[in-house]
């Protein structure tokens, strides 16, 4: 393990706290990575090597969204009554509690979060506020600036990174008490701590899946303990190991059955088989496209959800089946219309949409699938008088693009929003009438324990973006599976009937939060030499006599950015316990590693397994 000396001595005096210090060797210890790589993720950019920002200002600078004017506090139903007297009686008593805020889409949490905050900040305790995704930063921004003026910091990784180190600066300087921002912001140095709150709490963004591969919620918890403050969980669907902990008396559930101002909108199934043989072919079930033509007759807005990106998933030759395929990683390339190349959205390698087959030189090639610039093509198309934003990676890659796609919208500059799942949470906006979910069934068939979970909590999540304003709304979720209990469950807005039957499952295949599971990634761009040092590896875990052994076997993506990809997994109870016989293993991997010429990495608990 490398010490942590060298590498204080490359950063500014006095940057870290005797807390963010303490916290590198257990996150080393349970994520199994270097002191280093745990102290580049705690340490701003350009807080490196003695670039201390001096020069601070009181207020935060967060550009057009910094002139809200001062938000009232709303009107409590008794729900909300009763969560936040039990958050504030938590406070005035420190020590570390884990609540879990189990409210359903629209049912006011934010506000419960505001008025918990407060009544921290009265008593001189500061308050740290995780949200999973930066396209919900600006309606969060606006909310949390209005009720706290000049008293929030906000930190992400969109931030150059001499604003990042001025707002970490403005934080460790006492000046910003209230700090909202993304997974890495649960390193903020806040000294006074006392309500820690994951909105979101589900969300995978809150696992950083390159080394150190830590889980915001754990080091939060880990920070609740340290500073004896609360831990706050929100979300309408937990995750599965959350609500089970509830369950086992680890956590105190509040709960926020019903929505503030309007009633949880219904939800159509479209089953799209029927659709198929009935003669309707189009992506648009004609339920979906008269939905959307009565929402713009009156003027509303409509949103329309599926979780792909791109124009065409997939190119296939006619005449020989041929699939144009990544030369490094193997995977179907994706058609983007607007910029005419394929791209891969695992490596970005590009090149032009072929015209012809490039392996038989056929002209009937056909383009597969459908993605969110083809669903804005066709809406076009449809309703050619009606304003479309779209909203994905490919639209939102500028600084400052989701800050300005998530105004015009709001200003009612647009009539349909296009989007993948960063539009499916966290965004309030009252004309919204009707949710359109193209395919309900992306996610379903991916090689991974969780897949019925994370359909059913993207299903729940946009359909709750519909029906926020005194007129109502409705959602049209079309699908293949109408039957499959996650996405039955997501219709009735059901968490229990969904969390019942995916908890028995879980029970009887020992998968979290039944057990732990350890995932070794061995990666080298020689196939003999990797498949040699997965069996070295095998060989060195066989004697740990713990759990259960799976593999060597290829990854379900087995060949990514020219490397071939094998996996072993360890399944058993209460893994933790091996963290030091792992790091053993680790140190004499690396010993060996020149040989093989094969990269190991080692994630706990993963929340992506391809």
């Amino acid at each position: 393990m490398e010490k942590v000396r060298p590498i204080k001595e490359l950063i500014s005096p006095g940057l870290l706290n005797e807390e963010q210090l303490a916290l590198v060797p257990w996150l080393a210890a349970r994520y199994y990575c270097r002191k280093s790589e745990v102290l580049r993720a705690i340490i701003p950019a350009g807080n490196r090597r003695g670039k201390k920002i001096r020069h601070l200002r009181p207020e935060g600078d967060y550009g057009p969204l910094a002139g809200a004017t001062k938000g009232s506090p709303l009107v409590l139903t008794p729900d909300q009554r009763r969560a936040v007297d039990h958050i504030c009686g938590c406070l005035d008593h420190p020590q570390p509690r884990r609540l879990l805020l189990h409210g359903v889409t629209g049912s006011g949490k934010t506000e419960v979060y505001l008025r918990a905050i407060r009544h921290g900040l009265d008593r001189g305790r500061q308050a740290l506020v995780l949200i999973p995704e930066i396209s919900l930063t600006p309606q969060m921004i606006e909310r949390f600036q209005a009720r706290f003026p000049g008293r929030l910091a906000v930190l992400h990784s969109r931030l150059t990174p001499a604003a990042r180190s001025r707002e970490w600066e403005r934080i460790k300087a006492g000046y910003a008490p209230v700090v909202l921002g993304a997974r890495s912001a649960v390193f903020a140095p806040l000294t006074e701590l006392g309500l820690i709150i994951i909105d979101e709490e589900h969300e995978n963004s809150y696992k950083q899946e390159e080394a150190p591969r830590y889980h915001a919620r754990e080091v939060a918890w880990w920070r609740a303990i340290y500073h004896r403050a609360v831990l706050l969980l929100g979300s309408a669907t937990p995750s599965l190991e959350s609500f089970y902990a509830v369950e086992q008396g680890r956590s105190h559930r509040l709960a926020l059955p019903s929505r503030v101002e309007a009633a949880l909108p219904p939800v159509e199934l479209v089953d799209m088989r029927d659709e198929i043989l009935q003669g309707h072919r189009h992506m648009f079930s004609r339920p979906l496209q008269a939905a959307l033509k009565e929402v713009l007759s009156r003027g509303e807005q409509a949103i329309l959800f599926l979780n792909r990106r791109g124009f065409a998933t997939f190119i296939l030759c006619r005449e020989c089946g041929f699939v144009l395929r990544c030369p490094r990683c193997q995977i179907a390339m994706t058609m983007h219309l607007a910029r005419r190349r394929m791209v891969c959205h695992y490596c970005s390698y590009e090149t032009a949409v072929p015209t012809t087959c490039p392996n038989c030189r056929g002209v009937y090639i056909r383009f597969q699938g459908a993605g969110t610039e083809r669903v804005e093509k066709e809406v076009n198309r449809l309703f050619p008088a009606a304003r479309v934003i779209r909203m994905d990676s490919d639209t939102t890659s500028r600084r400052g693009s989701h800050e300005q796609l998530y105004r015009q919208f709001r200003d009612r500059e647009a009539d349909i929003l296009v989007g993948t799942q960063m539009i499916a949470k966290g965004l309030d906006f009252p004309l919204v009438t009707l949710v359109g979910v193209i395919t309900a069934d992306t996610a379903l068939n991916l090689p991974d324990f969780r897949a019925a979970e994370r359909t059913f909590q993207l299903l729940t999540q946009v359909s709750g973006r519909a029906g926020r304003g005194v007129a109502g709304g409705k959602v049209i979720i079309q699908t293949y599976h109408p039957k499959q209990y996650s996405i039955e469950a997501a219709s009735g807005h059901d968490y229990m009937a969904f969390y019942q039957q995916e908890i028995e499952r879980r029970r009887a295949l020992q998968y979290p939060p039944f057990g732990d599971i350890i995932r070794f990634l061995i990666a080298g761009t020689e196939e003999g030499a990797t498949m040699a040092a997965a069996n070295y590896l095998l060989r060195e875990l066989e004697p740990l006599k713990v759990g259960t052994l799976l593999g060597p076997a290829p990854a379900p993506l087995y060949r990514l950015k020219y490397q071939y990809r094998l996996q072993l997994i360890l399944k058993g109870e209460s893994l933790e316990g091996l963290a030091l016989q792992v790091m053993e293993l680790l140190r004499r991997y690396r010993r060996h590693r020149p040989p093989w010429k094969a990269r190991l990495t080692v994630d706990f608990n993963p929340l992506v397994m391809l």
